[in-house]
């Protein structure tokens, strides 16, 4: 019904119906290997992905250049945002499996900054991601937080396993925007990428004041399950 209703208004789609970034590329109509479903792990997945949304909604708020909202790669299932300094970058080499170059070098062809989530393939584990493009000087070798967050030489970015996060004392403030943030923001502040980006169009904003806001003095439940008079206490810093 959604091919038709788009033919109908004159719209010309044609559906890629192979998948795009894994090394095995079976057509979706020939593919009878993925076949099964677990609701269970699904369902928790979403559940991950809502969470992980609020985060990064608040990761893009705070910078006032150009930056993507939170969205989902199809590819390899992650959920990412990214900021762009401004600048052109060097050509991407490509070289994505089942992925054709003119897309990655359309994708990287500025300097960015991105922050992602995915379920973990080619790691093991699902894990936060953050990288650079261009990797700047001194990048793999700056420190990190939360202190479980790391450096992975082969994939070439920071990560932080999702397991970290889960298992925390207080999930909902390790997962809070002031707290996974620095995981983001600190690899930022290396010389590399700091000074190149503060030369150009590239702006940080603290967010704005907060001075006359007051956190909640009962339990605000959200639609996820969230407290939100947690979230302002984060927030607010008490």
């Amino acid at each position: 019904r959604t091919m038709q209703a788009l033919d109908e208004m004159g719209g010309r789609v044609k559906i890629y119906a192979r998948p795009v970034e894994v090394v095995k590329a079976i057509p979706f109509e020939q593919d009878d290997i993925h076949a099964s479903y677990d609701a269970v792990a699904v369902r928790k997945f979403w559940y991950a992905l809502v969470q992980v949304n609020s985060v990064f909604t608040d990761f893009r708020a705070r910078f006032i250049g150009k930056a993507s909202p939170s969205h989902l790669f199809w590819g390899s299932f992650d959920l990412a945002a990214t900021r762009f300094s401004g600048r052109t970058a060097p050509r991407h080499p490509g070289g994505a499996p089942n992925c054709p170059d003119r897309v990655m070098v359309e994708a990287y062809s500025h300097e960015l900054w991105s922050a992602g989530f995915w379920p973990g393939a080619g790691l093991g584990e699902a894990a936060f991601y953050a990288y650079a493009y261009p990797n700047p000087t001194g990048f793999s070798s700056h420190r990190a937080r939360p202190d479980a967050a790391y450096f992975h030489d082969t994939l070439g970015e920071f990560i932080l396993p999702y397991e970290a996060v889960r298992t925390a004392a207080d999930p909902n403030l390790a997962y809070s925007p002031s707290s996974s943030r620095r995981m983001r923001a600190q690899p930022h502040s290396p010389p590399g990428i700091g000074a190149a980006w503060r030369v150009t169009t590239h702006r940080y904003s603290p967010g704005p004041s907060v001075a006359g806001l007051k956190a909640p003095t009962e339990r605000v439940p959200c639609q996820n399950g969230i407290d939100r008079r947690k979230v302002y206490q984060v927030f607010l810093g008490r």
